[in-house]
């Protein structure tokens, strides 16, 4: 219903995959690969190119483990997952710092 709430969802979803969802191997899902997997499955989406462009956002690599509850973490993988969703344009003009911000301390909360 607003921008803010998009943006909590979204950061619960990840926080829900790194605290309560298992990766393949039955270790938790703490990194870009594994996240992005879960999120956008390969049978529907062109994962490894997904978790390429969110890996250039975040600066890190495939199986870097991350914690989804640092708040710089959870903000850009919010961010990437957001452009690669919307496009870059349509995200950035679409969603202010501070509806980011606001959204990812409220599913920080």
């Amino acid at each position: 219903d607003t921008m803010v709430n998009g943006v909590r969802a979204l950061g619960k979803q990840l926080l829900a995959y790194y605290d309560r969802h298992k990766a393949a191997d039955g270790s938790r899902i703490d990194t870009v690969r594994e996240a992005i997997n879960r999120w956008a499955p390969p049978t529907e989406n062109d994962t490894d190119g997904y978790g390429a462009f969110v890996c250039t956002v975040l600066e890190v690599r495939p199986d870097d483990e991350l914690d989804f509850h640092d708040p710089d973490t959870l903000y850009w993988m919010t961010v990437a997952i957001g452009e690669q969703e919307s496009g870059h344009k349509a995200f950035t003009e679409g969603v202010s710092e501070a509806d980011l911000n606001a959204g990812v301390q409220a599913a920080l909360a």
